[in-house]
């Protein structure tokens, strides 16, 4: 299997050993999250698609983390991006859920419950797939 290595990203471990090994994979994680904020504190801020992408990669490593003003930060403002009110109704359902369930298993249940039917009840938003920031 071949070594993991970026630019900025010293790993000398096959890939296997990232995903598998919390002493491997959490400095590696602690690099990637520096990279991310960096990269999102850049002035002008990157154009939207990567500037999407980024905040998805920050909101997952918050989770990760246990840094959930973090990720529900980033959700937020992934949430207000989708211009249509379908899109926007959909968004941001999973992760006010995950933080929510973090200390209760049973509270992902009953939060994604209640946001889902907090929903507008229109015709758009029911024919919109969910999305999941």
């Amino acid at each position: 299997m071949a070594a993991v290595a970026e630019p900025g990203y010293p790993v000398n471990l096959p890939a296997r050993h990232l995903v598998t090994s919390e002493p491997n994979s959490l400095p590696f994680a602690r690099q990637v999250a520096a990279d991310v904020d960096s990269a999102l504190s850049q002035q002008p801020p990157p154009e939207m698609a990567r500037l999407n992408r980024l905040l998805r990669i920050r909101r997952h490593l918050a989770l990760h983390f246990g840094d959930d003003a973090a990720a529900l930060a980033a959700a937020a403002r992934i949430r207000a991006w989708p211009t249509e009110t379908s899109e926007r109704a959909h968004a941001g359902l999973t992760t006010p859920a995950r933080v929510a369930a973090r200390h209760d298993a049973q509270a992902f249940e009953r939060e994604f419950t209640r946001l889902l039917g907090a929903r507008p009840r229109d015709v758009a938003v029911r024919a919109n797939p969910v999305s999941y920031p």
